[in-house]
């Protein structure tokens, strides 16, 4: 009994700090903020609510420093405690703000900017299904032209790595456009565009639309396939290049391939004289019979060279010249 009744005793000599802390702009209460009492060194800190309570002090004035991590630091004095009270507390902090330098931002072109952000911005504000694909992904994937590139877009594929096909559409349903502008075909006997002759090089990105809309061309009722090229490069000289090559298990390596004397072409995809038409009562010049020889190679390779320079008051001039070979 004597032990309890010096406890009550004790307890009714010493007071209570407790406390709100708020944000001084907005009001809104800062939680885990740390609040160290100078004169004993007991700390404390801010729960959900923005409240805390240090106890058991002896009557007299103290000084408490209250900080947060964003915040500045706030010193409140004279903070009176009475024996038996709880003095209570709204300390403010104020937000801790960093002056920067000044920058000068410039909108850029958009199809001067190769990058994924740019695809990610065209699918959304396209009011059809429609999927993109940035050089950026294309360099990554390290597809060599058009077609690899459309094959990396789901429910697009190609036919023999040339033509588009989308949702399994041949491309007869399919409309092929370069900048929007409908392209003619290569083939006198098939309307469809061959997408191999695009290297990835001069491409800033491949959009493929795969529902129809009205301001599409007549002729893509199964879907669009559009090539965006690059435009003035901004580096003022670069040169690229690359090369590649693949194997065909029934052909590649083997020495029994058939052919005949003069088969194949010849640079840039051209025969020689020796296909030239025989005139007739002429003796016969050309090959006769096939032979075995030895499978071409399968190799690949491009390269390009390009550059600009700023002409001043916003101009810059620059040109793109790209070289692409594919054998297979």
């Amino acid at each position: 009994m004597i032990v309890a009744l010096a406890a009550i005793v004790s307890a009714q000599q010493t007071g209570s700090i407790r406390g709100v802390i708020q944000a001084r702009d907005g009001g809104a209460v800062i939680s885990s903020a740390s609040v160290l009492l100078l004169e004993t060194g007991e700390k404390a800190k801010s729960d959900a609510s923005g409240s805390f309570l240090i106890s058991k002090l002896l009557p007299g004035k103290y000084t408490l420093i209250v900080s947060k991590s964003g915040y500045v630091d706030t010193v409140k004095g004279n903070v009176p405690v009475k024996t038996g009270s709880v003095e209570n507390l709204r300390i403010e902090l104020l937000e801790k703000f960093t002056d920067l330098e000044e920058k000068v931002f410039r909108q850029a072109d958009r199809r001067d900017t190769d990058k994924e952000q740019q695809s990610l911005i065209a699918r959304f504000n396209s009011a059809a299904m429609m999927d993109s694909i940035s050089s950026e992904r294309i360099g990554q994937s390290g597809a060599g032209d058009a077609g690899g590139a459309l094959r990396l877009i789901a429910g697009a594929s190609t036919q023999d790595g040339k033509t588009a096909v989308i949702r399994g559409l041949p491309d007869r349903y399919v409309s092929t456009q370069v900048n929007g502008a409908l392209m003619p075909s290569s083939d006198e006997d098939k309307r469809a565009v061959e997408l191999d002759v695009f290297p990835t090089s001069v491409i800033q990105s491949v959009q493929v639309a795969k529902t129809f809309t009205p301001d599409q061309q007549g002729n893509a009722s199964g879907g669009a396939v559009n090539i965006l090229l690059r435009s003035v490069p901004k580096e003022p000289f670069f040169i690229n290049w690359k090369v590649g090559s693949s194997y065909n298990s029934q052909a590649s390596g083997r020495d029994d391939f058939l052919t005949y004397d003069g088969g194949g072409v010849h640079a840039f995809g051209r025969s020689g004289g020796e296909r030239a038409i025989q005139e007739v009562g002429q003796n016969w010049s050309g090959a006769v019979g096939a032979r075995n020889g030895e499978a071409p190679d399968n190799i690949s390779g491009s390269g390009s060279i390009g550059g600009s320079t700023d002409l001043g008051g916003g101009w810059r001039a620059g040109g793109l010249v790209n070289f692409y070979y594919d054998r297979d």
